[in-house]
């Protein structure tokens, strides 16, 4: 029963993985988008930085913030690692001559701007779908 519950979804989705890994369309798509998304993130925190009136390199930006964030993510705990992330990159930002104190802010007003302030759009979203009945 177990392995029933566990192979079936697993083989789809190693279908799902080999057919998009075949179509050389699908790779270039995965690696724009994956590239897009970094290259926004760090500008958003760049903009974070910016508005504490700090500077920093934009690649040097770029590359703490991919450094930071995966090794974030292959810390195990609850919520995920956006407190790993933020302390880690506040760390690195005034390693890099970010002022201490603004290295923690931009930190934080990231994980505002990037974790929280899409939850309002999405929760007027949510309610126009459960009045529409589509929820």
């Amino acid at each position: 029963r177990l392995r029933r519950a566990v192979a079936t979804p697993a083989k789809s989705a190693a279908t799902t993985v080999w057919a998009a890994v075949r179509s050389p369309r699908c790779v270039a798509l995965m690696l724009i988008g994956n590239s897009l998304a970094t290259l926004m993130s760090a500008a958003v925190y760049m903009a974070c930085i910016v508005a504490f009136g700090a500077s920093v390199n934009f690649w040097a930006l770029l590359s703490l913030n991919i450094v930071i964030g995966s090794i974030a993510s292959l810390v195990p705990i609850p919520g995920g690692g956006a407190a790993v992330s933020s302390v880690g990159m506040s760390g690195a930002l005034a390693a890099a001559g970010v002022p201490i104190e603004t290295a923690v802010a931009a930190a934080l007003i990231n994980q505002l701007v990037v974790s929280y302030l899409p939850a309002i759009p999405g929760w007027f979203a949510t309610q126009d779908l459960l009045r529409a009945d589509y929820l």
